[in-house]
């Protein structure tokens, strides 16, 4: 299975994924796969949810590149609720799967 349909799976069952970007390993919640600045890519929120009441999650949402993404594989982490703004969802075109 090729690194884009594991993502796509993932964005349809709802489920984090692991993997390594630019050297360093990540766990995300994916929310979309489409094309963005000619090339496959990602909408992911990227970090973790977990929080002390009142402080803001420690993570972020990302579009990211698929062929920068290596050693994608699903992750047992609890996936983002949240839903993306008009600044992070700006830039990916053509979706083709998302929440």
């Amino acid at each position: 299975m090729s690194t884009r349909d594991k993502l796509c799976a993932a964005v349809k069952s709802r489920s984090n994924v692991s993997f390594t970007y630019h050297g360093r390993a990540l766990v995300g919640s994916p929310h979309a796969v489409g094309k963005g600045d000619g090339e496959d890519r990602v909408l992911i929120y990227v970090g973790s949810d977990e929080h002390k009441k009142g402080d803001a999650p420690g993570g972020q949402w990302k579009r990211l590149p698929i062929a920068d993404l290596s050693d994608v594989g699903t992750d047992s982490g609890p996936f983002h609720a949240g839903h993306p703004g008009k600044h992070e969802t700006t830039g990916l075109h053509e979706i083709d799967v998302s929440i």
